[in-house]
């Protein structure tokens, strides 16, 4: 099978894919199949990528958040905008004081500046920042949720996609593929 990935923004991706401009979304979490945006599409069960995502705050203020417990309503939890991951796990956990940012990167100058005491982010991304600071700056304060992530094949594709899951599933196991960020 030969296709061909762009990339291209969330909000872009769902419209092109709901228009079937595009055959489908590489990988999204599974919760985006009862989304009303996506009734065009058809999840392929195989997940091609699994991440952890947790809140983290500075080290040096994790006494602090476990003394008033990461749920109080004074702490001010900083996420990326148009993050499904991110939505869904400040959702989970019912977090209340939540602040949206354009990316990930501005949470995390938020956090870096102390004008926010919390950020959701993947466990990736914040091992990534920690090994450039040659430091331990960021402190895992709940516990994370692994999220899975799906292919989405639009409606017109309907007959090729068992070929499709089929095909995917045997790649993933053959060259044992399945992204773990």
């Amino acid at each position: 099978m030969d296709f061909e990935i762009v990339n291209l923004g969330l909000a872009r991706a769902m419209q092109e894919a709901a228009k079937g401009r595009v055959d489908g979304l590489c990988g999204k979490i599974s919760s985006l199949s009862e989304m009303n945006i996506s009734s065009d599409l058809t999840k392929i069960h195989v997940p091609v990528l699994t991440s952890d995502i947790a809140l983290w705050s500075l080290a040096k203020n994790v006494h602090k958040i476990e003394q008033l417990g990461h749920l109080n309503h004074n702490l001010i939890t900083a996420h990326q905008r148009g993050s499904l991951a991110s939505e869904y796990y400040v959702k989970q956990l019912d977090i209340k004081n939540v602040l949206t940012t354009w990316s990930k990167f501005d949470a995390l100058e938020l956090l870096l500046k102390e004008r926010v005491d919390m950020i959701v982010s993947g466990e990736h991304f914040v091992k990534q920042h920690n090994s450039v600071a040659n430091q331990e700056v960021l402190k895992r304060v709940a516990e994370p949720f692994t999220i899975a992530f799906y292919p989405y094949l639009h409606k017109k594709h309907a007959l090729a996609s068992e070929k499709f899951e089929n095909a995917l599933r045997a790649s993933i196991e053959k060259y044992n593929y399945l992204l773990d960020i």
